[in-house]
């Protein structure tokens, strides 16, 4: 055998041998790719990530198998019905974030502050997978569960209490969250996946919503598009085509995920001037969600709906999502796809301009009908009176300000559609933030970045 034709044969395998995944791909299971620039794999570049190698180098081999074969037993004895979750190339391992009371508080906030307006959950089902452990062993749960707890660590207003200081190390509440959220972030699948996890797109929803919190525009269009991936994948736009044999509990979920995320895309869309990737009127085939009084009215098979006495908060969210829809063609008529692609005057400028901009001519008819809409809600879904701490009444308040600032953000788009002079949007924006001034400040210092945020549009 030629001696010199060895090198060229050896030094391919042994570069393959000692190649090691960046600490990201390392922690998430995830396949470390070469990326654009030697200096970042492909999925360190597409998360706009630190591509690094810190952790310390481990001896490999089957020495480490009977560990992790024991704790995976340990965890499935503890619960049988749950399955490890397997990530690309290697069966992926919980990472240890914080003690088992800290996220059950968290939650318990979530609970309380944030599913009044996020509804993304069935809670009593939800929390129970809490209670017993779920995320010890199931990754797209696991990953859920910090995406929970990341955002609820945004709302805390003062001190956390002492049970909960005492077993975590971080100095703040934004620490606690981010910390939340790079366990989030290192436990996500790459993109290209076998099967779409409802629990994943639940995660990219809360993680694009938390990324208002953090100031980050960006965050919250690639997490959009992460989500929105997944939708297209399984054609989650119509119910026709989700999977058979779903319970009661499921579909209201998916529902509630489905529309609350178009609210996000055209308040982004209303607020930042992004496109709107999803058309409310033309490409949805998914009802709203049941307005029952509560989730404990939701069961298996069956959704039970009480009487008029006892006043459902999604009635609140469901008319938010009318505000939205109407939204949806009016930015849509401030940015005419015609202005840009077509020539003035041209066949396709009569053809566009005509089947695909609403007609805004009575402007004030519009107006008319949606302050007629809020004037039939109940007093409850109107008027936010103080905070109590029981989340059966809060959960008034949070929709009564969620439908005022939704009024009016929509009230001022459709302003901007009619021929008025400078002094009269200053009036009409001051009265507006009048009425916005009547909101109690426990609600606003409680709420979110994009509940505020319409404030500033208006101003």
């Amino acid at each position: 055998m030629d001696s010199g034709s060895q090198p060229p044969s050896s030094q391919p395998v042994k570069r393959r041998r000692i190649t090691r995944a960046c600490d990201r791909c390392h922690h998430g299971s995830l396949k470390c790719a070469p990326g654009p620039t030697p200096q970042s794999c492909q999925p360190c570049a597409s998360y706009g990530a630190e591509c690094k190698f810190d952790r310390p180098l481990k001896r490999r081999g089957p020495a480490a198998r009977p560990r992790t074969d024991n704790v995976t037993s340990q965890l499935q004895r503890q619960s049988p019905t749950y399955s490890l979750v397997m990530g690309t190339g290697s069966p992926w391992e919980y990472v240890h974030v914080a003690d088992t009371s800290v996220i059950e508080y968290l939650a318990d906030q979530y609970h309380q502050i944030v599913y009044p307006i996020l509804l993304y959950f069935h809670w009593p089902s939800f929390y129970a997978d809490i209670v017993a452990r779920r995320y010890l062993c199931d990754r797209s749960f696991y990953t859920l569960t910090m995406a929970i707890c990341a955002t609820a660590a945004t709302r805390l207003s003062g001190e956390l209490p002492t049970r909960i200081a005492s077993v975590i190390k971080v100095k703040n509440n934004s620490s606690l969250s981010g910390m939340f959220y790079t366990a989030c972030i290192n436990s996500l699948p790459v993109l290209h996946t076998d099967e779409v996890e409802f629990n994943f797109m639940r995660a990219e929803a809360l993680l694009g919503m938390l990324c208002l919190e953090y100031n980050n525009i960006r965050g919250c269009h690639a997490h959009l598009h992460r989500y929105l991936a997944m939708c297209a994948e399984i054609g989650f736009n119509d119910e026709s085509q989700w999977p058979p044999g779903l319970t009661a509990i499921e579909v209201e979920e998916r529902r509630r995920l489905f529309w609350q995320q178009y609210h996000f895309d055209v308040y982004l869309a209303t607020i930042f001037g992004s496109s709107i990737r999803q058309r409310g009127q033309t490409q949805c085939q998914v009802l709203y969600p049941a307005e029952v009084y509560d989730d404990s009215d939701i069961g298996e098979t069956d959704v039970h709906l009480r009487g008029d006495d006892h006043v459902s908060f999604i009635r609140g969210w469901n008319f938010v999502t009318d505000l939205y829809r109407i939204l949806e063609h009016f930015v849509q008529k401030e940015h005419p796809q015609s202005s840009q692609q077509t020539r003035r005057g041209s066949l396709m400028d009569k053809l566009l301009s005509s089947n695909t901009n609403p007609d805004t001519s009575n402007v004030a008819d519009i107006l008319a009908a949606s302050q007629e809409m809020y004037d039939s809600l109940p007093i409850e879904l109107r008027e936010a009176r103080p905070l109590t701490g029981q989340i059966h009444q809060d959960r008034y308040g949070f929709q009564a300000i969620n439908a005022t600032i939704t009024l009016t953000t929509l009230k001022m788009v459709l302003a901007r559609t009619e021929d008025r002079s400078v002094n009269q949007l200053c009036t009409m924006a001051g009265g507006f933030l009048d009425e916005l001034l009547t909101i109690p400040t426990a609600y606003i210092r409680s709420t979110s970045t994009a509940m505020v945020g319409p404030k500033y549009f208006v101003a």
